[in-house]
């Protein structure tokens, strides 16, 4: 089954490709797990600060080890993290605060 998970990965990475190209008329939005943390760490307001060789500045993610924080630390970026998906875009599918809080529980339960 490990090799499934590759070939599934693949197959809606294609799929995500022609089928947006089709619907935009233009270069297909790929969603990504990845980026979508790292916005909404940053936007939490974890994340380490840059200044680029032509003077940007540049924000990226903290890296949160969960081997290296105490379980207070961890629910403290939690909370901020799941405050900045509550109000961009979770408000839009669940009925309440809570009842996504206790979806994202058991996520992380099942994870473990």
């Amino acid at each position: 089954m490990a090799g499934n998970h590759d070939l599934l990965l693949e197959t809606e990475k294609v799929y995500n490709e022609t089928h947006g190209q089709w619907r935009t008329k233009e270069a297909a939005i790929t969603k990504s797990f990845e980026a979508l943390r790292k916005w909404a760490v940053v936007e939490a307001g974890f994340f380490d600060t840059f200044i680029l060789p032509d003077n940007t500045v540049r924000r990226e993610a903290k890296s949160i080890s969960l081997s290296n924080v105490t379980e207070a630390e961890f629910f403290q970026v939690y909370k901020a993290v799941f405050n900045v998906l509550w109000n961009t875009f979770l408000f839009k599918k669940f009925r309440n605060y809570q009842e996504a809080d206790n979806v994202a529980m058991q996520l992380l339960e099942f994870a473990a």
